[in-house]
């Protein structure tokens, strides 16, 4: 297993050197949106201290929705290329390789997220307490519960293929899941409770109490066993119908 992912690390690093032009427009391009949020705040006014929460607030969403999109996206390429169906018949499997690829596009995504947290950070002059522990924990809470929800768009991808328009929707879904208000559904809801435990971390400086931290911890792991059967019962569907390795 661990060839698997040191392969689908350097083949992560590879593209990314390779296509270093594209690498660095994606971050140009997240850093101008965040640079049009940021003005347009302070254009209306509002107080340093909302700051901060600009700050956290585009980080969790950007890691969220990138994170969301890339798994159904990579099956989607995989599909159209031609090679998914190499990838359901290696030795390792389609879930395996797509795990894989999954937490090794984490760690490129973690190396160009804490870059463009430095900088919106520097750009705001407001500079969040830095506890790294407690900053790895909260970022793999809010991306795993988004992989989940990617790992049953994939799944629906597989089966259904052209999904463009759903994968917007819950895209959107994902900013009112963010900003869901903490009573009520809205702490039923993922992604969510991490945020506010993040912000909690932000404010405080240290990790949430251990009790809100473990349930957190316990949602997570659920999402992802819900999301890991979603995909596999789509898979499951699609290879009965023949559809695997077919893009319409």
């Amino acid at each position: 297993m661990r060839y698997l992912f040191w392969a689908c690390l350097r083949a992560e690093w590879v593209q990314m050197r390779h296509y270093w032009l594209n690498t660095l427009s994606a971050l140009a391009f997240a850093l101008m949106l965040f640079l049009m949020l940021y003005f347009g705040v302070r254009a209306f006014g509002a107080p340093q201290a909302d700051y901060a929460a600009l700050v956290i607030g585009y980080y969790a969403f950007m890691l969220t929705n990138v994170g969301f999109q890339r798994v159904a996206a990579f099956l989607l390429t995989e599909s159209q290329t031609g090679t998914l169906e190499q990838l359901a018949l290696s030795p390792f499997g389609l879930v395996m390789a797509t795990l894989a690829h999954m937490v090794s596009y984490l760690l490129s995504v973690a190396l160009f997220g804490a870059v463009g947290l430095l900088a919106t950070m520097a750009i705001t002059g407001v500079w969040l307490p830095f506890d790294l522990p407690a900053f790895g924990v909260m970022t793999l809470l809010l991306v795993g519960q988004a992989y989940a929800l990617g790992l049953a768009m994939g799944g629906l991808a597989l089966r259904f293929k052209r999904i463009g328009d759903l994968m917007q929707v819950v895209s959107m879904a994902l900013v009112v899941f963010l900003l869901a208000p903490a009573e009520g559904v809205g702490n039923l809801a993922p992604l969510g409770p991490a945020w506010r435990l993040l912000q909690q971390w932000v404010q405080a400086g240290a990790l949430p109490d251990a009790t809100a931290l473990g349930i957190e911890v316990a949602r997570t792991a659920t999402l992802l066993l819900v999301g890991a059967l979603v995909y596999r019962r789509c898979e499951r569907w699609a290879r009965q119908l023949g559809l695997l390795g077919r893009y319409a």
